[in-house]
């Protein structure tokens, strides 16, 4: 007769080692607040994180929190535009940005000035330059200063001269990590700023000198954005460390004896990521040297805008490639901008000129009306490529499909999607953008037909239809240099609205 082993004793529940309390202490009851037993520095570090008012907020959560705040533990994060309300009271807003910066001990760690959107006199410079004068922001990190100039002039107008950069700005050159600098004249001798790695320079007045030089100054700058900068008809960049460079223009506009038309890349051995951010605006951009570019946009063919890209001898005019004398193989992200042509040789060209791109992001930018009257769109009877495909992930925005049926030349936007379909075999992911008009059950079968999805090359690959108008970040998105700081900055991270998967 067999006998039953002993059963093994239940081994006791171990408690975790990070729960353990220090000095052998016993951790704290499972309904007791763990957060507040954690050190005041780790603690004033997350409220510094947090938004002005929401860090002063926290001062009611607990006896524990009450004293944090104002502490030299949490280093003071004052936004002082967060503070503004509607219709109110210049006299209050000083008041309290005033007490704030008198009554914190510092350190200080983000300070943000808008001086077009005070509420104070233009007369009263030096309470501006009090506030930055202030212990309270001993050894500041992140500096977003603008000052107080008007700069919507009409384009035929020469706007005068915006005021230079506050000197008072310049006692965190060397603590400096993040840096706005906005309506104001760059100086032509920076200080040094050792630590500066993200700098956003928004409508000011810049010179050859003053760019090159700012950018010599910091050593270890890594993302540079040029927003609305005027002044400089050529920006030369030479810079070891910068990985992202974007330059945007908005509404605004400088004569155009002032404003930035060129953009060269002389030498940036680091460089990843180079971003025209502008949707009609003609930006002549050359690079001589970037070995390591990986991500390129937009690439526009905007009637009063196309881009032009020229790589040594290779030139690309909207979405014209003019010539190829070499392949740029380092670049594997391409975001293009399509207006009135809907050409597949162009995109042909482009992966020809660009033969290891992995992520395609496209933008139509007419409608189904408009296109069918003013649309130049075509397709060759063959299209073919004499190189193989390597895309992995395709986004087409604003897509139509078959809606956009009975154009000009019996062309219809699903021939364009459907070479990839029949041809990417490396194909991982393809995401169609429609309008909710669009998004019904009749449109996704008809869509299954028309672009011959039993046929595709890749059957792993997944092909999703969403309304989120959000899946591509629009260019007006970029407004501080830390929005090129991203693995993907045209994708965005999180999406919205409804998803739909063929199958």
């Amino acid at each position: 007769m067999e006998t039953a082993e002993p059963a093994s004793p239940v081994p006791k529940k171990m408690k975790p080692a990070g729960l353990e309390a220090p000095g052998g202490q016993a951790p704290p009851p499972e309904d007791e607040d763990r957060i507040s037993h954690l050190p005041d520095a780790v603690l004033g570090d997350i409220i510094s994180l947090l938004p002005t008012k929401e860090g002063a907020r926290t001062q009611i959560l607990a006896t524990r929190w009450r004293h944090l705040w104002g502490s030299s533990s949490a280093p003071l994060n004052l936004d002082c535009n967060a503070l503004r309300r509607p219709g109110g009271s210049s006299d209050i807003v000083e008041s309290a940005v005033s007490s704030i910066l008198s009554a914190h001990p510092g350190p200080g760690r983000r300070f943000c000035l808008d001086e077009t959107r005070r509420p104070y006199p233009r007369s009263d410079e030096a309470l501006a330059d009090s506030w930055l004068s202030s212990p309270a922001l001993h050894n500041l990190q992140h500096l977003e200063l603008r000052h107080n100039y008007t700069s919507s002039y009409p384009s035929y107008h020469r706007p005068p001269p915006p005021p230079p950069l506050r000197a008072t700005a310049f006692r965190f050159a060397r603590t400096l990590r993040v840096a706005t600098f906005g309506n104001c004249t760059l100086p032509s001798s920076p200080p040094h700023f050792p630590n500066l790695k993200l700098l956003t320079l928004e409508k000011a007045s810049i010179s050859d000198c003053s760019l090159r030089n700012m950018i010599s100054q910091c050593p270890i700058l890594e993302c540079l954005l040029l927003h609305d900068v005027y002044g400089i008809p050529c920006a030369r960049i030479s810079s070891q460390s910068l990985k992202s460079i974007g330059v945007r223009f908005g509404w605004f506009r400088a004569s155009k004896d002032h404003r930035l038309e060129e953009l060269v890349i002389e030498d940036a051995p680091s460089l990843e990521k180079l971003l025209n951010l502008n949707v009609s605006y003609a930006l002549h951009v050359t690079v001589v040297s970037a070995p390591k570019l990986e991500i390129l946009g937009y690439v526009s063919d905007f009637r009063f805008g196309k881009t032009k890209f020229v790589f040594g001898s290779t030139i690309i005019q909207g979405l014209h490639l003019h010539s190829m004398a070499a392949r740029i193989w380092t670049v594997k992200t391409l975001a293009v901008n399509m207006e009135s042509s809907r050409s597949l040789n162009s995109i042909i060209d482009m992966l020809r000129c660009f033969p290891c791109l992995e992520k395609l992001y496209i933008k139509f930018f007419m409608k189904k009306e408009i296109l069918c009257r003013f649309g130049s769109c075509w397709l060759p009877k063959k299209p073919t490529l004499d190189i193989p495909l390597k895309l992995k992930k395709i986004v087409l925005d604003r897509y139509q499909g078959t809606y956009s049926s009975g154009c000009r030349g019996n062309y219809s936007e699903v021939e364009f999607a459907k070479f990839f379909v029949l041809n990417a075999t490396l194909l991982e992911s393809m995401i169609f953008r429609v309008e909710a008009e669009q998004y019904n059950k009749k449109f996704f079968e008809r869509e299954r037909m028309a672009l011959q999805y039993e046929k595709r090359a890749s059957k792993a690959a997944r092909y999703h239809f969403t309304t989120d108008r959000r899946r591509l970040r629009e260019v007006g998105e970029f407004n501080h240099a830390s929005d090129l700081d991203l693995t993907d900055p045209f994708l965005r991270r999180t999406s919205s609205g409804s998803f739909w998967q063929l199958v």
